[in-house]
């Protein structure tokens, strides 16, 4: 890993701002120039991602949700 990284996340680590802040504010609006998307918006994990993606989609309690059946216990 290059020392930019090490930097970079030492930085991070210093802050104490693991999820917001300033570096991950930074972090999300690179990603998305990279994307050519709008926003970007870092998330805890897993079961968030997919719980805003549901939302996002407008998914309603009721629906059919089809997943493979080798997907993790959050889906």
């Amino acid at each position: 890993m290059p020392d930019r990284d090490y930097s970079a996340i030492q930085q991070v680590l210093h802050s104490r701002y693991y999820i917001g802040g300033a570096e991950v504010a930074a972090f999300e609006a690179e990603y998305a120039q990279f994307y050519g998307a709008t926003q970007c918006r870092g998330l805890v994990n897993g079961l968030d991602a997919t719980h805003l993606a549901l939302r996002v989609m407008d998914v309603e309690p009721g629906d059919e949700i089809i997943v493979p059946t080798n997907t993790s216990i959050a889906t």
